[in-house]
């Protein structure tokens, strides 16, 4: 009998897993926009996939809205597990500072801009850029986000699909202590009312500060 033990321990296979990104997943079952090369490298890779994702034990996402896409694609809901990306959030060391700042995030090395812009909705940034007497602070994907972190007073995130959810830079901006604000375009959210909130977020900030200067 420990023959037969040791030669099927000798015959598995460690377990195949590949982690999904939030863009990927999403492109296998939406076409974003972008030049046509782009839609049809997308096509590509979704015709690989339709064979590739057999060949894997377990398919990880950090959120389960990711898992509703790969779903969607074909992938058995069995096989998705939804796991925490490995990431240690930075230590940030808070400074005083005389303008309520948010934080917006927008890659800039991509080749793709009007892929990149649709995905992290610029356009609605750009509409939430004219809110007067707040600044802006663009992340474009290199910056010590240590330093960011430590005069950031809102972050706001923006879902372009109903898979997008909550990343990593929200996740971090909620352990430090720093207030998010996640806008779902498909739910046609009302950008008065989300000014609105900013600007109660703002005097709210204004008092905190001037009662810390007295």
């Amino acid at each position: 009998m420990m023959w037969i033990k040791k030669i099927l321990k000798l015959k598995r296979t460690p377990k195949k897993i590949v982690w999904w990104s939030g863009g990927d997943a999403i492109k296998k079952v939406i076409m974003p926009p972008g030049s046509l090369l782009f839609k049809l490298r997308v096509l590509n890779n979704r015709l690989v996939w339709v064979i590739a994702h057999r060949f894997y034990n377990e398919h990880w996402v950090n959120c389960e809205r990711l898992g509703k896409a790969l779903i969607k694609f074909g992938v058995p809901a069995s096989k998705i597990k939804v796991r925490e990306w490995p990431w240690v959030c930075p230590k940030v060391k808070r400074q005083d500072h005389n303008e309520f700042t948010i934080l917006f995030y927008l890659p800039g090395d991509r080749t793709d801009k009007e892929y990149t812009n649709w995905i992290y909705g610029w356009e609605y940034f750009l509409q939430l850029q004219a809110i007067p007497n707040v600044r802006w602070e663009v992340v474009r994907g290199s910056s010590n986000m240590a330093e960011v972190y430590s005069t950031i007073d809102l972050y706001i995130k923006i879902n372009a699909t109903e898979y997008n959810d909550i990343n990593r830079i929200g996740k971090e901006c909620r352990q430090i202590g720093i207030d998010v604000l996640i806008l779902d375009v498909w739910e046609n959210f009302n950008l008065e009312d989300v000014s609105q909130w900013i600007n109660t977020k703002r005097d709210i900030w204004l008092i905190n500060k001037k009662r810390k200067s007295s």
